[in-house]
């Protein structure tokens, strides 16, 4: 369980930065109907693999919009789904980041399923866009989508994709499968004809950048920025190649500092990783999952991302990507708890913050 006092005292911290931020005149806002384009803010969306959340429209309306205690859309919050997936349905891992066995071509397709058949993934996204924007007025575009590229990893050997077979080992044959890949989506897409949606980018899943995917990321990069989509990459805290990201040919990028996962990391782990983009000219990850709420260890690791945030003005300027563990932003929007819901409020402040003149402060 949480525990009453921690909460309290580690929230007044957070809450006075949002004091001191309106003494200086840079009020938290909201961007509702009228309001300035705001970067786009990506929700990483994990639907597909096992024990995932269903997403209906409902959870996805929670995800897309600022809700109130009644679950009413105020405002947007997260304006783009990136779907990825570490787990295809039959259990086999789609990234070396996971354990083995390793997915295979079959999975791949399966997974392209569980996103665009009737009904499916994408058919209820679309509709939560309509919903929101229904109630609060659209983007005034097209609502993005990006779909992950599934590691092709040449320790797989050979992968059968789409009734071809692929050497992995060939970095050739390596790229057409990439390709397929990329074509598939795209042509899914188009045939689907969603009223809302646009497809905007690929995700490359793989983490770092070693050995031979130095080489081979801006050949992939050429694949995507033929198709005409844009490329995308969320490199892990001091991996591999983060610093290269727009060398290997990624049109955004964007940080993990992964400290509410490490438990031997501080806070200042988060700041430091902030600057780190900064610097690099990345966006950075927000990150929790569902042991926010179920384990005392980790109650509290939210907060320094939201402190934080608010000492970086600039990032909060750039797009944004927001990790939840599969479900863990949707428990915190429906939660009527009060310290949960003031951690909820406390966060959408900081995420869609832009120190824009014009929208609707939060109440």
């Amino acid at each position: 369980m949480i525990g009453t006092k921690p909460w309290a005292v580690r929230l007044w911290s957070v809450r006075a930065l949002l004091v001191a931020a309106l003494v200086v005149g840079s009020a938290p806002r909201l961007v509702g109907r009228g309001g300035a384009t705001p970067p786009t803010r990506w929700i990483l969306v994990y639907a597909g693999g096992p024990k995932r959340p269903a997403y209906s429209v409902d959870d996805y309306v929670h995800l897309l919009a600022v809700v109130d205690t009644a679950g009413r859309p105020k405002a947007w919050l997260c304006t783009g789904v990136l779907y990825l997936e570490v787990w295809a349905p039959s259990g086999r891992a789609f990234a070396t980041f996971a354990a083995h066995p390793w997915a295979v071509g079959e999975d791949w397709s399966t997974y392209l399923d569980t996103l665009f058949q009737p009904g499916a993934s994408l058919d209820r996204l679309d509709s939560a866009v309509s919903l929101v924007g229904g109630s609060i007025g659209g983007l005034g575009r097209a609502f993005p989508v990006t779909i992950m590229i599934p590691y092709p990893d040449p320790a797989l050997d050979t992968l059968r994709f789409g009734g071809r077979t692929y050497q992995l080992t060939s970095a050739g044959s390596r790229l057409d499968v990439v390709r397929a890949w990329v074509d598939s989506v795209r042509d899914r897409f188009r045939d689907r004809r969603f009223r809302n949606l646009e497809l905007h980018g690929m995700y490359w899943l793989q983490e770092k950048a070693l050995g031979d995917d130095r080489a081979f990321l801006p050949e992939a990069a050429s694949v995507v920025h033929r198709a005409g989509l844009k490329f995308l990459w969320i490199p892990y805290y001091l991996s591999t190649g983060h610093e290269s990201w727009r060398t290997f040919g990624f049109d955004e990028a964007w940080y993990q500092p992964n400290y509410f996962f490490r438990l031997p990391a501080t806070a200042l782990r988060v700041d430091s990783a902030m600057q780190v983009a900064e610097s690099l000219h990345m966006g950075v990850e927000v990150e929790f999952d569902p042991r926010l709420f179920r384990d005392s260890t980790y109650a509290h690791r939210l907060e320094p991302y939201i402190v934080s945030l608010w000492s970086h003005p600039a990032l909060r300027r750039r797009s944004l990507a927001i990790y939840d563990g599969a479900g863990a932003l949707l428990t915190l929007s429906r939660s009527r708890d009060p310290r949960l819901w003031d951690l909820y409020t406390s966060l959408v402040q900081a995420v869609i913050d832009t120190s824009s003149p014009s929208g609707e402060r939060l109440r």
